[in-house]
């Protein structure tokens, strides 16, 4: 979750240093999609920012919260549903077109998983 608003070297770096990040290092609301679901508590992420960062990042969720707007993982593009048919990954969260994963119809099970997640080669931070 912490790679929802840091890079991923940023947030591994404070983890294994237990030095918090600087709010410089936040960044804006591409990628926080994720953060605004009701069953994602952010506030195991305080722990990790200074005050100001964590503030930064209360005021993206806000902004996202108040004007929610949905990017694709694969391609970075707006997702508007009414266009573009789209799927949560169960794992990272993160949102997928259909069309920039190749799939032509809704997955057939409950939950759906990425291809990063399925490859292992998305980090958790």
């Amino acid at each position: 979750m912490l790679s929802w608003f840091v890079d991923a070297e940023t947030a591994e770096c404070s983890i294994k240093s237990a030095t918090p990040i600087s709010s410089d290092k936040v960044m804006g609301r591409t990628g926080t999609s994720a953060a605004t679901g009701d069953n994602v508590s952010l506030l195991c992420l305080r722990k990790y920012l200074s005050a100001d960062a964590w503030a930064m990042v209360q005021s993206v969720v806000n902004e996202v919260n108040s004007e929610p707007v949905w990017y694709c993982v694969t391609c970075t593009g707006c997702i508007n549903d009414d266009e573009n048919i789209s799927v949560a990954c169960a794992r990272c969260l993160q949102w997928t077109q259909f069309k920039c994963d190749g799939m032509k119809s809704a997955p057939k099970g409950r939950c759906w998983f990425c291809a990063n997640c399925k490859s292992g080669k998305r980090q958790y931070y």
